[in-house]
């Protein structure tokens, strides 16, 4: 009988692992936690963190003040000008305020589901117009938008794009994804 109830336990152990972020997250990769705000996301090992992002687009948020209040990260890969920043918005998550000021053309569609692990985010890429966009996804987080913009590396071929490797990426990062208690909420 005791045997059976460890046999039993290690199954449920094992069955639990195999669903947790350990077994989604690549090796060797870092993990945000944001501690305030209550989530976490892995990233790769080639990224570093940038203490106090610079300003270099055009947010409807004082970006500065996200910066200092820990609303905002960016993580910039090793040697290059690629960055991923993850962004706490102020603004409650609406997909149709979306389409102004986000959508890659102008106004167009609202930001297209994509499931990864447990969570479902809004997702927009590729440029028009021989430009390159940015990867954009937004997530529900308590009625806040978090957002997360992947800006680089594109496509050499068409430059309009992320690459086939970021988009993989992309996936891992979000599938590590998760939300958990904010520090001091009870």
């Amino acid at each position: 009988m005791k045997l059976l109830r460890t046999s039993v336990w290690i199954s449920v152990f094992v069955i639990v692992a195999s669903g947790s972020s350990l077994a989604q997250t690549p090796p060797g990769w870092k993990t945000y936690v944001n501690r305030v705000y209550g989530f976490s996301i892995a990233y790769p090992q080639t990224y570093v963190r940038i203490l106090r992002p610079h300003t270099k687009r055009d947010f409807d948020e004082n970006m500065d003040k996200a910066a200092t209040e820990g609303r905002w990260v960016e993580l910039q890969r090793q040697g290059s000008y690629d960055t991923i920043d993850i962004l706490l918005m102020k603004k409650r998550f609406d997909l149709a305020s979306f389409m102004i000021g986000y959508a890659p053309t102008g106004v167009e569609w609202p930001p297209r589901a994509q499931k990864e692990g447990t969570n479902t985010f809004y997702h927009y890429a590729d440029g028009g117009g021989g430009v390159s966009y940015p990867d954009q996804f937004f997530f529900n987080l308590r009625g806040k938008t978090l957002y997360i913009n992947v800006d680089g590396p594109y496509d050499p071929s068409n430059g309009k794009t992320t690459t086939d490797e970021m988009k993989k990426t992309e996936s891992q990062m979000l599938a590590s994804f998760r939300i958990f208690q904010p520090h001091g909420s009870r």
